[in-house]
């Protein structure tokens, strides 16, 4: 529950543990008795927002902050932490609050997430408003219930405008601030949110408490507990029995004040909201004063002020050393009480309070007249008058007014005494009529009794006139009820529709998705069968044609065993080059149709794999005089699929074996870096044009050229290069100068 934190001390306080701070007198009876401390009570507004805005769980910063620095995404989550660990902050560092809540701020703007701005921007209101910096304040949160209305969210909705309410409350503009309280009212109503709902008529009461209208105090506070009753909420029903005794206090009644805070105690105590307990204690230590109990009173004070000094609130120092100025102008104390004034004076214009600052100049006034220094009385008197007349504050007005009457009168000047007792006495007149209390006195007797007027009215008509109107409103009942029905069931069957067109729709849209993509599969496949196609046909046409040719002769004896046998190594050759072209074809349509290339990613050796091939082409390398240099060193890895990096560098061997001369070098190099493992097989050979290299790894026809010795290309074994490349997340280029060589530098993963 929210709005609370008075009692929690206040049962503390009454169960034996008051700690006397200041010894006092017996109380004595004076003239002016505890005619200020109802500053303290209604003040403590301040203190239940900011209970309100911080929730019922206390948070506990070190965790939080430990789950924020493992926590490492900038999401929703984020944000609502952010928010929890400033409000957590609210008794400990302001300032701190501020810096948390503002970074949580520009996440939720970064991430458009409207309701951890919310939180935030609340957030931000309430430490502003602890550090008494009002302008900024506010600005939060018209910003905080802008963003809640926004999102829909009522509840937030409300937390901001009571914050607002009370901003307007602290700057003395009460008609804003219950305009304020009443939209927050109207909207907890709407919403059937019964807390806020009587949160809102408890705050409405306090306001129209400290303009002087206890009978409009009492009938909300009496609204408020209504709503406690029927929801059964202890805490609130606590709270209402406090401020209800506080009413009867302010009006002197001190049997029903002492009669109600008996039962708020006997339902509720407890509590250790730091900012709520010192709004909690300056609202109980008023309830002590106008009860004639200056002890438990000034005790009380002290332990606010205290716990307000920790926090360094110095707006609530300034409600505490208040108090304990009028306690000891009461006890006859007036040095200790013109010290407490004096103090509160700098507190209230440190903490920016007006009102604060009036209530100081009047006790500093009625204590220097006290002490017979009537001008600098009246110069403070004055002062006071002047802020509590701007304020409306009538009941202070009314005792001020009275004081500057006796002053004036001691002095000679009886025609401004004359002036404010008139004064004096038309606020009390206003204050005190008969019609106030009655109104009291009926408002507790509804209450007490719970009985509603109702009013009566007697017509003489005939039975039969009554029928008929009784036969009308039947009528009338049934024809909308059946318009009613009839307007239901048409929603349903058009919601019916609505809903069952939605999913045709769908899965039309679905049934077309997949079509679409079946087309452009079907297109990519035709287009790789004529890929193959022209492969095969360009190829694969000579080597059969040679082998054919070949094979003929020797059949009809135009050429002799001896003679084939010459021919055998360049038939070889043939053979060997369509193997290789039809294990990379194979290779290459399987990966295609396949749609990936499929990877068994591990580290391995690159110089074992060079050193392999290598030793495949013996043959072709001592046939040509060529010398293939291994400078990888031993320990340099790679990560990719093996065999698909083997066929790989295979390639790229037997490409430069193709085109280098006889007695050229091949050199076969690797390093790492970064990350990166990077080979390359350079040859010192033919070399290559601009074109030549624009159509490396493509498909196209004329793309297969003749080696030094006439060698025949093999047709897609540097596509199927590119592609096992590209599939163990690598890169393959080529560099190339006409008659200077050919390097091919292919990157991959350590």
């Amino acid at each position: 529950m929210k709005y609370l934190c008075c009692i929690w001390a206040y049962q503390e306080l009454c169960m034996g543990k008051i700690i006397k701070y200041i010894p006092l007198k017996t109380a004595k009876s004076m003239k002016t008795v505890c005619r200020r401390n109802q500053f303290s009570l209604l003040y403590a507004l301040t203190g239940l927002l900011i209970f309100c805005v911080s929730g019922t769980e206390a948070h506990n910063i070190d965790s939080l902050r430990a789950v924020l620095v493992e926590y490492k995404h900038d999401d929703t989550t984020k944000v609502n932490l952010l928010a929890k660990i400033a409000a957590a902050y609210k008794d400990v560092n302001s300032d701190s609050m501020i810096a948390i809540a503002g970074t949580g701020l520009s996440l939720a703007d970064k991430i458009h997430f409207e309701g951890g701005r919310a939180e935030c921007l609340k957030a931000l209101g309430l430490s502003y408003l602890i550090k008494n910096e009002f302008k900024n304040s506010l600005k939060y949160y018209n910003d905080a219930e802008a963003t809640y209305e926004k999102t829909g969210n009522k509840e937030g909705q409300c937390t901001a405008l009571s914050g607002i309410a009370l901003i307007y409350y602290r700057l003395n503009k009460y008609d804003i601030s219950l305009g304020y309280f009443k939209k927050m009212l109207g909207i907890a109503d709407s919403t059937g949110n019964y807390p806020q709902h009587a949160t809102a008529l408890i705050r409405i009461g306090y306001i129209y408490s400290d303009i002087g209208n206890t009978a409009e105090a009492l009938n909300y506070a009496l609204k408020g507990l209504k709503i406690y009753e029927k929801i059964d909420d202890k805490i609130g029903i606590a709270v209402c029995y406090r401020d209800i005794a506080d009413v009867y206090s302010l009006r002197g009644d001190f049997t029903k004040a002492k009669e109600y805070v008996d039962k708020c105690l006997a339902i509720y105590g407890g509590g250790n909201d730091k900012q709520a307990l010192v709004a909690n204690y300056t609202a109980i230590g008023a309830i002590y004063g106008r009860i004639k109990d200056p002890v438990n009173a000034i005790a009380v004070f002290n332990k606010g002020y205290i716990l307000a000094d920790s926090l360094h609130n110095h707006y609530w120092m300034n409600v505490c050393l208040v108090n304990i100025g009028d306690i000891y102008f009461q006890e006859g104390n007036y040095d200790s009480a013109i010290v407490s004034y004096a103090l509160g004076i700098t507190e209230a214009e440190i903490s920016k309070d007006n009102t604060g600052l009036a209530f100081d100049h009047m006790g500093l006034g009625a204590v220097y007249i006290k002490k017979g220094l009537i001008k600098n009385g009246i110069t403070h008197l004055l002062l006071a008058y002047g802020i509590m007349s701007k304020n409306g504050m009538k009941r202070e007005v009314a005792t001020t007014a009275n004081n500057l009457s006796e002053a004036y009168e001691l002095t000679g000047d009886y025609k401004h005494a004359l002036e404010y007792r008139k004064i004096a006495s038309d606020t009390k007149d206003s204050l005190y009529n008969e019609h106030g209390d009655k109104r009291i006195q009926q408002l507790q007797f509804d209450y007490e009794l719970g009985k509603k007027q109702t009013q009566i009215e007697l017509l003489n008509k005939g039975k039969a006139i009554e029928q008929s109107n009784k036969e009308k409103q039947t009528a009338v009942m049934w024809g909308l009820v059946s318009a009613l029905v009839l307007f239901i069931i048409i929603v349903v069957l058009l919601y019916r529709s609505r809903q069952q067109e939605k999913k045709n729709i769908e899965v039309v849209y679905k049934q077309k998705d997949i079509l679409q993509q079946q087309a452009v599969r079907l297109e990519e496949l035709n287009h790789f069968k004529d890929k193959t196609f022209s492969v095969l046909s360009h190829d694969l046409r000579g080597p059969l044609a040679t082998l054919t040719t070949t094979m003929l002769l020797l059949d009809e004896n135009v050429i002799t065993p001896e003679e084939f046998g010459e021919i055998k190594p360049v038939v070889d050759k043939q053979l060997n080059s369509l193997n290789i072209l039809l294990d990379n074809l194979l290779k290459w349509s399987k990966s295609y149709i396949m749609g990936e290339t499929s990877t068994k990613p591990e580290q391995f050796s690159l110089h074992k794999i060079a050193a392999a091939n290598i030793k495949l082409v013996d043959d072709a390398t001592t046939q040509k005089n060529i010398i293939i240099h291994n400078n990888i060193p031993a320990g340099i890895k790679a990560t990719a699929d093996e065999g698909q990096i083997d066929i790989v560098i295979r390639n790229l061997i037997s490409n430069a074996l193709k085109f280098t001369k006889e007695g050229g070098n091949i050199t076969i190099a690797a390093g790492s870096t970064d990350g990166k493992t990077t080979t390359t097989v350079a040859d010192d050979g033919v070399g290559m044009t601009d074109g030549q290299l624009q159509k490396l790894f493509t498909t196209t026809v004329d793309n297969t050229t003749y080696g030094t010795q006439g060698e025949k290309g093999i047709g897609l074994g540097l596509l199927l290069c590119y592609e096992f490349i590209k599939a163990n997340n690598g890169t393959i280029t080529a560099a190339s100068k006409i008659n200077e060589g050919t390097t091919f530098t292919m990157v991959l993963p350590e």
